[in-house]
């Protein structure tokens, strides 16, 4: 019999487990979809993490973990924690679950117990920081209605935001238009309006036109490059209410990028290092290279190791 522990991290558009045994060797990895409740739903969030439960314990012969750890994007109170919660329990057999938001296992992955700031940007955004002394902060990630600055849902609706203030002649022409229309087979700016309304309210689905966004202002379009700029801006900001916050002037600390725009979009991923660096010059920027999941892996195994 396998002694193993099991890790989710859930985002707005992906899962990722990775099952692992006490040493942290990985034994068995899949993904599946979002796993955020707020934008997702309960039960398309049921169908995933049964799926990617099932999945695990059938590669691993029908054994039971000792324990699962889930850092998933929505989890805002008891009441969302305590949905996953049950979701899990109905899929394995182990009184040991944890849920945390997804920026903590993000935290956990590349800082342990060190000081420094975990900024997520991938589909929505949020921020978790911590001075190495017991004391942390979380910022944003308080779902696409409210927060998510400087996310790919922000950026997407941002650069649509232009599209409507060019063509009413607000602002000059962008390239954006163009492109918005080819991406989604459109035939004008009608019909480009009417798909997006029937086709894109899910905040994963919008969260995927970033894209178009990047592929402008690679072509020097003045709009969009805006929009990346101000997405830089809104994840600086965060970071820097973080360190302004928990950090003394000269104090070094740590920033882990991580998600697609910090990781993938050369643009806002120049700018937020731009900003932060001319802040607080004693900072160390990174992008974040061990996977999040490894974060929920490592409180499982510390939490099963400390009973």
């Amino acid at each position: 019999m396998k002694n193993y522990v099991i890790g989710i991290d859930g985002g707005g558009t992906k899962a990722h487990l990775c099952a692992a045994d006490m040493d942290g060797n990985m034994l068995y990895e899949c993904f599946g979809g979002g796993t955020n409740l707020c934008s997702s739903g309960y039960d398309r969030v049921k169908d995933v993490l049964t799926g990617i439960l099932t999945s695990c314990k059938t590669a691993l012969n029908g054994e039971e973990p000792l324990a699962v750890c889930i850092g998933s994007g929505g989890v805002v109170g008891n009441e969302s924690s305590g949905r996953l919660k049950n979701i899990i329990s109905e899929n394995v057999n182990t009184k040991n679950i944890f849920v945390f938001n997804d920026a903590f296992i993000a935290l956990r992955s590349h800082l342990g117990d060190g000081a420094g700031i975990s900024v997520t940007a991938g589909t929505g955004t949020i921020c978790l920081a911590q001075d190495g002394k017991g004391k942390s902060l979380r910022l944003s990630g308080w779902g696409h209605i409210f927060s998510d600055e400087g996310s790919a849902y922000y950026i997407a609706k941002k650069g649509l935001e232009k599209v409507c203030l060019a063509h009413d002649g607000r602002i000059p022409e962008t390239l954006m238009t163009e492109l918005f229309i080819k991406e989604l087979n459109a035939e004008n700016f009608d019909d480009l309006i009417s798909k997006i309304y029937a086709g894109y309210q899910e905040k994963g689905r919008l969260a995927s036109l970033a894209k178009i966004v990047d592929e402008a202002a690679r072509s020097n379009d003045v709009a969009a490059a805006d929009v990346l700029s101000d997405a830089a801006m809104q994840l600086y900001e965060i970071c820097s209410f973080a360190a302004e916050r928990l950090f003394k002037n000269g104090e070094k600390f740590s920033v882990v990028k991580n998600g697609s725009v910090l990781n993938r979009n050369a643009f806002v991923s120049r700018r937020f290092d731009e900003l932060m660096g001319a802040s607080y010059p004693d900072c160390t920027i990174r992008s974040g290279e061990r996977a999040a999941v490894w974060g929920a892996v490592d409180y499982a195994i510390q939490a099963v190791g400390n009973k």
